[in-house]
């Protein structure tokens, strides 16, 4: 479960960004977020009766939604995945649940949204690449 596996909600994250910069440190690309922002990010989804599933190697963005439990980021290592499953299952009641995660080697990933690079170095985009935390 989540608290056996070291998981446990959390109702403020004020370094967010900075765990989530640790964990996708080894990613092709993503988008990084500044700690303000991302502090918004929590907020809304505390104030939405959700948190910041934290563990010790990852992390995910919990926020209730129309009866839906939308994650909107789970980051963790895929060996570690079925630990958050369950800590996510053990602390939203919820009759589904929404995840967005990077896809790993060899997945194919969702489409979700669409990037124009602003500098030429960014062009060479690859399939690791994660935009990150969606906020609808």
């Amino acid at each position: 479960g989540g608290s056996a596996a070291g998981i446990r909600l959390l109702a403020c994250c004020p370094d967010y960004a900075a765990r989530r910069d640790r964990l996708l440190a080894g990613s092709g690309a993503y988008v990084k977020w500044e700690e303000r922002l991302a502090g918004l990010a929590v907020s809304s989804a505390v104030s939405a009766g959700g948190g910041v599933l934290a563990g010790p190697d990852g992390l995910a963005l919990c926020e209730p939604s129309g009866g839906v439990l939308a994650v909107r980021e789970l980051l963790c290592p895929p060996q570690r995945r079925a630990d958050y499953l369950c800590a996510l299952a053990a602390q939203f009641d919820a009759p589904a649940y929404h995840i967005h995660r990077p896809a790993q080697a060899g997945e194919t990933g969702e489409t979700v949204g669409l990037i124009r690079p602003l500098h030429p170095e960014a062009e060479d985009w690859d399939a690791a690449s994660y935009m990150g935390l969606t906020l609808e």
